[in-house]
């Protein structure tokens, strides 16, 4: 919720590999996700596109209840 994360930095986050489906799950309970496709380069220096997720502004007090019934 701090800012506009990687696939990569998601799934050093959270350890999961499904960081796509695990965005598309949580679009499903009515998250508003923005994408933002990037330039950059990979781990051997090589131009590269990713995409980076962010969630909407709108979104932050469902998700922050998402998580307190995942916290449960």
């Amino acid at each position: 919720m701090s800012g506009p994360r990687s696939v990569r930095q998601l799934f050093d986050s959270v350890g999961c590999n499904g960081v796509p489906q695990l965005i598309a799950s949580l679009r499903k309970k009515g998250l508003q996700i923005d994408s933002d496709e990037r330039n950059g380069n990979d781990r051997d220096g090589r131009a590269a596109t990713y995409c980076a997720y962010l969630l909407h502004e709108d979104s932050r007090h469902l998700a922050l209840r998402l998580l307190a019934d995942y916290a449960g």
